[in-house]
């Protein structure tokens, strides 16, 4: 259940929604340990080749901030990421592009990373 304090309060995740059915433009959401509730949109779909250190990541997504402040934050790697129309979670947070003007919070989908555990998300 989402935690006070946010427009989304008391409202469920539902389900887990596979890579394929993210969109730009897409309104989600996440509750960071450092930035708390932010709102954003999917600005990036079906990112490859991201070198963040020595590792590489792939079928990434990333979100922009709305409001002018950015998504994330340093210490909020780990946050699930979802969509506000209907609360589906979509990924889990790794990183933020701060090298820009306006700053990309990096997620990974989280239905591959379930599936390879053989786990669900209790809903």
């Amino acid at each position: 259940m989402i935690p006070s304090g946010s427009p989304d309060a008391g409202r469920r995740i539902v389900r887990v929604a596979d890579p394929d059915e993210l969109a730009v433009g897409e309104e989600v959401a996440c509750i960071g340990c450092t930035s708390g509730y932010s709102q954003g949109v999917v600005a990036g779909i079906q990112m490859d080749n991201l070198e963040i250190g020595n590792f590489k990541f792939f079928g990434a997504f990333g979100v922009a901030a709305q409001q002018g402040r950015n998504f994330s934050e340093a210490g909020d790697a780990g946050a699930l990421i979802y969509r506000r129309s209907d609360m589906v979670a979509l990924g889990l947070l790794f990183a933020r592009n701060a090298e820009s003007n306006q700053s990309l919070t990096l997620a990974l989908p989280l239905a591959p990373a379930l599936k390879a555990l053989n786990v669900t998300l209790a809903v």
